[in-house]
C-alpha cells in the first residue's frame, strides 16, 4: 500500500510539474502525460457502492 501510495503521488506531482510548465505557452490544452494519469487514477469500485443500501425498518 505505502509503495503504490508513493508512486501515486510521484505521478501526481510530475504531472503537476508538467502542466505549469506547459500553462503558459498552451493554456487550454492539458499536456497528454496528465489526461494518461487521469485516465489510470479511478478508483475501482468498492464493496460498500454494490450492496444496496436496505432502507430501516420502522420500529
Amino acid at each position: 500500500m505505502v509503495l503504490i501510495l508513493i508512486g501515486v503521488t510521484a505521478l501526481v506531482v510530475l504531472a503537476a510539474l508538467l502542466h505549469r510548465r506547459r500553462a503558459p505557452l498552451r493554456p487550454r490544452t492539458p499536456p497528454p502525460l496528465f489526461e494518461q494519469i487521469v485516465q489510470r487514477v479511478p478508483l475501482p469500485p468498492s464493496p460498500r457502492r454494490r450492496r444496496p443500501r436496505m432502507p430501516k425498518a420502522p420500529y
